[in-house]
């Protein structure tokens, strides 16, 4: 069986830091390439994400986001200045356009990220409310909201199965 995967804040070093461009990923596409068809290769060396139909599975498609790219965890993203900060949005517009090709093949969609949308990581343009000053009630209820926001965008565009995957946990997170 196939194991998918998606790009997290330790997979660099220093952890948490990821500039665009960024060497990395062609250490990543090579570990990973068993399982990448060569248009997926291609943007996972450019910027860690992909999207895919598994081998015989024509019904399913997996999208990889590298949300390192949509966190304040990376200072090149929290700098305007950085293209690192403009890759975050070009990414989101694939994903976007992603997940329409997928509606258009009434394909059975699962969004793999790792750092889930949440008010104390995601930058506020890429949430629908934040800060980072909120008291913790607040917090978790925005945060809420924000997962409500993103999973309504999926099924805006996805009226088949879709589904959510992100693996992060902080000792940091206090919700």
């Amino acid at each position: 069986m196939p194991l998918y995967g998606c790009v997290g804040n330790h997979d660099s070093y220093p952890g948490n830091q990821f500039p665009y461009p960024f060497d990395l990923y062609y250490s990543i596409a090579a570990v990973w390439d068993n399982f990448l068809p060569p248009d997926s290769k291609k943007t996972v060396e450019d910027g860690g994400y992909y999207s895919l139909s598994p081998p015989n599975r024509d019904e399913v498609r997996i999208i990889s986001i590298n949300t390192m790219y949509l966190v304040n965890l990376n200072s090149h993203v929290t700098d305007e200045d950085d293209p690192a900060h403009a890759f975050g949005y070009t990414m989101l517009d694939w994903f976007e356009s992603e997940l329409k090709l997928a509606t258009s093949k009434n394909q059975n969609i699962y969004v793999l990220g790792h750092i889930p949308p949440h008010a104390g990581f995601w930058l506020d343009d890429h949430l629908l409310v934040s800060s980072q000053h909120d008291a913790p009630g607040e917090r978790v209820a925005k945060t809420l909201r924000s997962l409500k926001f993103v999973s309504k965008s999926i099924l805006k565009h996805c009226p088949c199965t879709s589904r959510t995957f992100s693996n992060f946990l902080s000792s940091a997170t206090k919700i």
